[in-house]
């Protein structure tokens, strides 16, 4: 799951895509996909989903998937919090690439 830039907004999507627009004063864009995006929800997900060739997911499976819905506040709270992780976790994967790279080195150098 994903939020559609505004540039692709009205685009056609294809079979295998639904685009969920939820009601702004109740849900946050950003909170939902996170939140489909979170372990519990993919593992329900996959649990649902029909495997003919290429998986599926119903829309009357997407309708049934449980929500919850906390006050706004806490949801763009959660959002800042999640996008803080995200950019941590990021620069944590730079770094220890960079390390591995310099292990690389230091091996080559010393048994190369």
């Amino acid at each position: 799951a994903g939020i559609i830039p505004d540039k692709y907004d009205g685009a056609n999507l294809t079979e295998n895509a639904v685009k969920l627009v939820p009601k702004k004063y109740v849900l946050d864009g950003k909170f939902l996909s996170h939140y489909i995006n979170s372990p519990g929800i993919q593992e329900y997900i996959n649990e649902r989903k029909m495997v003919v060739g290429v998986p599926k997911l119903a829309i009357f499976r997407i309708e049934t998937m449980p929500l919850i819905i906390p006050p706004m506040e806490e949801q763009k709270l959660f959002v800042d919090f999640a996008n803080r992780a995200i950019k941590l976790k990021e620069g944590i994967q730079i770094s220890l690439e960079r390390l591995e790279k310099l292990k690389k080195a230091m091996i080559q150098q010393y048994f190369g």
